[in-house]
């Protein structure tokens, strides 16, 4: 029987807490990922995700409780249909 590891419980976290994180990483780890990553319960492929996501948490970090930096999802497949879909439904919308 082989060992499985066990997955911990998901934790979203703000764009503020993971500037913080990131933070601690340079400050109080010297950029040891590992450290931080055992003491944070952070995964270490989740920093460099954020690392290199650096940029664009720091331009949303204002004031906000935004969780995700904008521009992820799904891309739309028909760009200037949805586009014309927009603009019927907005005229239907006035007509009433």
């Amino acid at each position: 029987m082989g060992t499985s590891a066990k997955r911990g419980r998901y934790h979203q976290r703000t764009v503020a807490q993971k500037l913080e994180i990131l933070r601690r990483l340079e400050v109080e780890f010297s950029r040891n990922i590992t450290a931080c990553s055992r003491e944070t319960k952070v995964d270490k492929m989740t920093f460099r995700d954020w690392r290199g996501q650096q940029n664009k948490l720091q331009e949303i970090a204002n004031p906000t409780k935004k969780k995700r930096v904008r521009g992820g999802g799904r891309k739309a497949k028909y760009p200037t249909v949805e586009a014309d879909l927009v603009e019927w439904v907005r005229k239907q919308r006035e007509k009433k």
